[in-house]
């Protein structure tokens, strides 16, 4: 995910250079335009998948949420505003739950 938002960002440093180019000998200008997705965009996780690393760290506390225990190698945490149980190891979502 990291990769792909700093390959968006040195590619939009570029575009605006490639877009502003001077017309020679008549030659007609071409604009480019790109369209991006924003970078607030939302995950919608579900049960099976696999939760990228960057968003494992984020653990909660279950009780504090009202949430069931976690159990062995599991583990609740936060991502995006809502809570998945996912496995310590995998990172597979087991179970997902919205705030109260």
């Amino acid at each position: 995910m990291k990769r792909i938002v700093l390959a968006l960002a040195a590619f939009s440093m570029l575009a605006p250079a490639a877009a502003m180019a001077q017309t020679y000998h008549g030659h007609v200008q071409k604009k480019v335009i790109i369209k991006q997705e924003p970078m607030h965009h939302r995950h919608h996780w579900d049960r099976g998948r696999v939760l990228p690393r960057e968003y494992r760290s984020d653990v909660v506390v279950y009780q504090q949420y009202h949430l069931r225990r976690p159990g062995a190698d599991r583990v609740w945490v936060k991502a995006d505003g809502q809570y998945l149980l996912i496995n310590k190891r995998t990172g597979v979502i087991l179970e997902t739950a919205t705030p109260r």
